[in-house]
């Protein structure tokens, strides 16, 4: 075994391409190329002896759990940056709303102190 073929590649690639940061995909894109670059030079298990499962199984479980590992983190870390960027907007539209009452309000207020003068 010298190349890996995804099962799921499409929806590998389309989760990737969903992540938020540029680094994140090329990170992502290098660890589903890195598999293919090991498997070459590692070896092959004994086929005659079953404890021997051999490089090559233990490169590829070590790979898939990377892989999981880093879409799980990266995925986290895409949420945690949502909802910080939704708590600012929220904040943001707290305070212009606050600003935009304030203002009225005092405009209220002075154009109803000229009509007692």
């Amino acid at each position: 075994m010298k190349h890996v073929d995804l099962v799921e590649e499409a929806v590998l690639h389309e989760t990737i391409a969903a992540l938020l940061l540029e680094e994140w995909k090329n990170d992502m894109d290098r660890e589903i190329d890195a598999i293919n670059q090991i498997l070459p030079t590692t070896r092959a298990g004994d086929a005659d002896d079953f404890d021997d499962v051999g490089g090559k199984a233990l490169e590829i479980r070590r790979w898939i759990s990377s892989l999981l590992g880093k879409i799980a983190r990266y995925k986290a870390q895409h949420r945690l940056l949502l909802n910080v960027a939704a708590i600012h907007s929220s904040i943001l539209y707290q305070t212009i709303s606050c600003s935009r009452m304030s203002y009225l309000s005092s405009s209220c207020g002075h154009s109803r102190l000229k009509e007692r003068m």
